[in-house]
């Protein structure tokens, strides 16, 4: 970490240098209503981030008296949360007819319903989880535990966290307790003793059957036990985004050590399905791993695809000019 912290220190005057003629928005620690964090939440991160977006522009252009304005080309960077928030982000910006020149995410959880839910359950079960990360559980679950009333699991009695442990858990999150007490907080010998017994118990069953798609054509006898959490899970999972929808050039780096968030949520990925995605493989772990991506976005940043992006100034103005008093 002492890597990380120093690295991006030292991007730091290269990070000003760009911002003299690019501007960026960095919304951090998603919340619903200002109440609960919709932690891998995929409206959440949309919502909460294109307001931001039309607000800049409203005002570069009340700020420049509509000599400026900014243009409707972005590039998207995170990592971890914010390599999956990145993807969302993005995919808004298209709709809505902005043009993604870049989307850069590294060591995101793009596959929530299936790599998730399966490497994640069985280096819990083996008590190889790394332990500084087990706070992940209780971010995840408390998202997908009735705090959000957007997805399909919402009061329906099919919660990610067990009925015993979710408003505990719960609390954790929504009084933002540091995440070494999370930790701290979560049973070592069995992490997934807070997770909905069933659902686990799904998803193990799932792993001795070598089933690659756990929440896809499952028996019928789980409607109404995992069905509503499976539906919530696929609503969020980035798969088919990557593979079959995006039009617009993404980059996923990932590190194929990755202790936390797994190398197979991009090793299982149809990457050749869509000719917009492309993929670096780098080293280390979930955190040393960060500068590694973190550069191969500033290479784009530096890059000439990047430095020959338009310029926009307005020629008409919707917005009145602001009259400044003289000074």
């Amino acid at each position: 970490m002492e890597r990380v912290i120093a690295f991006i220190k030292g991007m730091r005057d290269s990070m000003n240098i760009l911002e003299r003629q690019r501007k960026f928005i960095s919304p951090w620690r998603i919340m619903y209503l200002g109440e609960f964090r919709s932690y891998l939440i995929r409206r959440a991160y949309q919502t909460s981030t294109m307001p931001l977006w039309f607000k800049a522009k409203e005002l570069v252009r009340t700020e420049t008296n509509c000599t400026s304005e900014l243009v409707d080309f972005v590039t998207v960077n995170g990592y971890s949360e914010g390599g999956y928030a990145a993807l969302a982000v993005a995919a808004s910006m298209a709709n809505s007819g902005v043009q993604v020149i870049g989307a850069y995410a590294g060591a995101g959880p793009y596959r929530l319903s299936s790599s998730m839910l399966l490497e994640g359950a069985r280096l819990f079960d083996d008590g190889t989880y790394p332990r500084d990360g087990q706070y992940y559980l209780a971010l995840w679950g408390s998202a997908y535990s009735s705090t959000n009333p957007d997805l399909p699991n919402y009061m329906q009695g099919q919660n990610l966290i067990t009925d015993e442990h979710r408003s505990e858990v719960v609390k954790w999150v929504q009084e933002g307790l540091p995440y070494r007490q999370i930790n701290a907080l979560i049973p070592d010998d069995n992490p997934l003793s807070l997770a909905n017994q069933g659902f686990a118990d799904f998803i193990r069953m799932s792993l001795a059957a070598n089933n690659p798609t756990p929440c896809v054509g499952y028996n019928a006898s789980f409607v109404g036990v995992i069905d509503k959490i499976c539906d919530a899970l696929i609503e969020n999972d980035m798969t088919n985004h990557l593979e079959k929808e995006a039009r617009y050039p993404i980059n996923l780096c990932h590190s194929v050590e990755d202790d936390k968030v797994m190398y197979s949520n991009v090793e299982h990925l149809n990457l050749a399905s869509n000719p917009f995605l492309s993929h670096d493989a780098v080293s280390g772990d979930h955190s040393d791993a960060l500068v590694s991506c973190f550069l191969i976005y500033i290479h784009f940043l530096l890059s000439e695809a990047y430095s020959t992006s338009p310029v926009q100034f307005s020629e008409n103005c919707a917005i009145a000019p602001v009259h400044r008093p003289n000074q």
